[in-house]
């Protein structure tokens, strides 16, 4: 349904794009041994609210889930997609190597104009 966009025009309720989220019950363990909170993706759905996607999702969930393994769901709001891709949102990856070369050079600057 291409060109709808959330709000209401003339008394009818528009859908926007959403990305369904769910917190996993357990932990994720990195290769490192870390432990940390387990999200998932689990997939993208039209909804008149956060509230109505997340329903939808549950209603037709895409692929087998078990729904004891999820502790809570929530949606969050697509921009509006590039009709020509098909893409909502920035896919743009940010590693984390770049993001600590940022915070050295942030700290390189600040550290000069102190004297340090």
């Amino acid at each position: 349904m291409a060109g709808r966009r959330a709000g209401r025009s003339a008394g009818i309720c528009l859908m926007a794009n959403y990305l369904i989220m769910a917190a996993m019950k357990g932990r994720f363990v990195s290769e490192q041994g870390n432990l940390y909170d387990n999200f998932q993706m689990l997939g993208y759905v039209e909804g008149a609210s956060p509230f109505e996607a997340v329903c939808a999702f549950f209603d037709q969930p895409r692929f087998p889930i078990v729904w004891g393994d999820v502790e809570y769901m929530w949606a969050e709001r697509l921009a509006d997609g590039d009709p020509s891709t098909g893409h909502y949102g920035d896919y743009e990856r940010v590693y984390v190597a770049a993001l600590r070369e940022r915070w050295e050079g942030v700290r390189g600057i600040e550290g000069n104009a102190s004297g340090g």
